[in-house]
């Protein structure tokens, strides 16, 4: 039986189909219980299941990147958790996300670049954070839950957001859009 070669549109049409198709293990979700006091431009996002995850190695950290534009250069909003000692046992312990602790595990923002624009809602988070997994290699796995969180005005301190969790699970991938060229080790 003889097939005929796919014209240019068709073969781009396949390669888009592709590359929209994810791993149904891959996922990501955010929620809150209370966001009366949240801008409503943040409070509408809820509950969130960002589409790029990203583990990126950074100096002497690690960050994990939940976020809602697949695009790292469009605006996004996005829930950042920035490990502080990544080289520690990470593994199935409750870990301490704390702005106002030097001591803390972790330190994480949650901002609302994109669907609070022109303003740019952005504020710290305090709670736990525990991993199931984390594996940093090309293919790994990152599972794990943040728990019990609360996230803050960094100039007031007030509560805007309560009852604020959030879990996921992904595979590392290199190259764009899952890390930019700032996410190598030697960056400052």
């Amino acid at each position: 039986m003889f097939y005929a070669p796919l014209d240019r549109c068709r073969l781009v049409a396949l390669a888009l189909a592709i590359a929209g198709c994810s791993d149904p293990q891959e996922f990501a979700r955010i929620e809150a219980d209370d966001l009366s006091r949240a801008p409503d431009c943040a409070a509408a996002q809820f509950p969130m299941e960002p589409e790029l995850l990203a583990l990126r190695p950074r100096v002497e950290k690690l960050g994990l990147f939940l976020q809602s534009a697949p695009d790292i250069q469009a605006r996004h909003d996005v829930l950042y958790i920035e490990l502080s000692n990544p080289e520690d046992d990470l593994i199935g312990r409750d870990l301490l996300i704390d702005p106002g602790n030097p001591e803390a595990d972790a330190r994480a923002r949650l901002a609302f670049f994109s669907s609070c624009f022109p303003a740019q809602e952005s504020y710290d988070v305090r709670g736990t954070l525990r991993f199931d997994l984390l594996e940093r290699e090309t293919s790994g796995v990152v599972a794990g839950e943040l728990t019990d969180a609360l996230a803050l005005d960094a100039r007031s301190g007030e509560v805007v957001i309560e009852g604020l969790r959030a879990s996921w699970s992904f595979l590392v991938r290199r190259g764009p859009p899952y890390e930019d060229f700032y996410a190598l080790p030697e960056s400052p």
